[in-house]
């Protein structure tokens, strides 16, 4: 029965991009590269989860390499988007609504801007996507990244599809520029990034200086899914052979909502101890992300962050985690993966620990703390 649900939804989807989609949008078929010309609007569509649009990034940066002046506006989910907010590469960013009154809107107001380029990154959308692309601005270029197998649906949609290497998202995302318009760089020029608040930085630090805290590792415990949190018992063990280890370095936790009464059992449990907790923004956990000398946390946004400022990384990667695809860019890292049909609670503290001398002990002339 799945099988042919399966089906049955592809011949649905066929049928859509051969007759209406072909009768409605109008795609003059490019070839990469093709020259980016006098582009002026990009629009991005984006609308992911938060370390999705920290490897996104890569594409204002490319930009802007090659156009400073371009204008960008960005697509965003409700979770990225106040990843956002302080960003001076945008111009604009839109909140994704789903339903069809705020679908309606966006293109009315999107429409007004007069795109002259617009950029598809996301995947389980890639359909709906291209239908606003092509409504919002029907004489823009529209790219996205080449699906084998289904060029011949998506270039209903598309004018441009680009074939790019299966590495990291960061590399795929910023190569579809790249690649597609012949773009003078290479993946050297390639690098994600964020851009706090200043009010971020002035809070990490007034933090800081309360504390009186000066080397720290930054430790998060709890990740979106229920097979991404550490738990209190293995942090726990973990900070006792931690702070036994290292007397010169403190701990700050990151303090998030579902995990409140974990928090405060291991700050009561290690009063005694240069134990401090956190609580803050997407961008003032980056702004801290960004003094650490060690950030350890499961496969989230925070992995993603931390590398965005260089900072060393120990990732503890849960079964739906595909490690090529998203291993902290361009930064010292470890992943520590949980056995197969686990959560990453079954990886040690044991195991996080060595990772952490390692990482410690080779960064130790490399790097100071920020």
């Amino acid at each position: 029965m799945r099988h042919f649900l399966k089906k049955l939804e592809g011949w649905n989807k066929a049928f859509w991009y051969h007759t209406v989609f072909r009768l409605l949008f109008k795609n003059d078929m490019l070839s990469a590269p093709t020259p980016l010309g006098d582009v002026r609007k990009v629009l991005i569509f984006k609308h992911d989860f938060i370390g999705d649009m920290v490897l996104a990034t890569s594409c204002f940066n490319v930009l802007k390499q090659v156009k400073p002046e371009v204008r960008i506006d960005v697509v965003a989910s409700d979770k990225s988007f106040p990843l956002l907010v302080c960003d001076t590469r945008l111009t604009k960013c839109y909140q994704y609504r789903s339903s069809l009154k705020a679908m309606i809107e966006f293109v009315k107001e999107a429409r007004q801007v007069g795109y002259d380029m617009i950029v598809c990154l996301t995947f389980s959308s890639r359909t709906k996507d291209g239908v606003l692309a092509n409504l919002i601005a029907p004489n823009a270029v529209k790219v996205t990244i080449a699906d084998e197998g289904r060029e011949d649906l998506y270039k209903r949609l598309f004018n441009l599809q680009v074939k790019v290497e299966d590495t990291q998202f960061t590399e795929q995302y910023a190569n579809v520029l790249i690649k597609g318009f012949g773009l003078p760089l290479t993946n050297d020029d390639i690098r994600p990034s964020v851009e706090p608040c200043q009010e971020s930085f002035k809070k990490v630090d007034a933090f800081l200086r309360e504390h009186r805290i000066s080397e720290f590792l930054l430790l998060n415990i709890s990740g979106r899914l229920a097979v991404k949190q550490w738990g209190r018992e293995n942090a726990k063990r973990f900070l006792q052979a931690f702070f036994i280890e290292h007397h010169d370095i403190e701990v700050v936790l990151i303090d998030l909502p579902d995990i409140a009464d974990d928090v405060a059992h291991l700050k009561q449990a290690f009063s005694q101890q240069k134990l401090f907790s956190f609580k803050g923004t997407i961008l003032d956990a980056a702004a801290l992300a960004s003094k650490a000398r060690l950030v350890i946390t499961p496969d989230s946004a925070l992995s993603h962050l931390a590398a965005t400022f260089a900072r060393p990384v120990i990732t503890l990667c849960s079964p739906v985690t595909y490690s090529k695809h998203w291993y902290p860019y361009k930064t010292e890292a470890i992943l520590l993966h949980a056995p197969k049909d686990t959560g990453i609670e079954k990886i040690s503290h044991e195991e996080v620990l060595n990772a952490a001398q390692t990482i410690l002990e080779k960064t130790k002339y490399s790097l100071s703390s920020r």
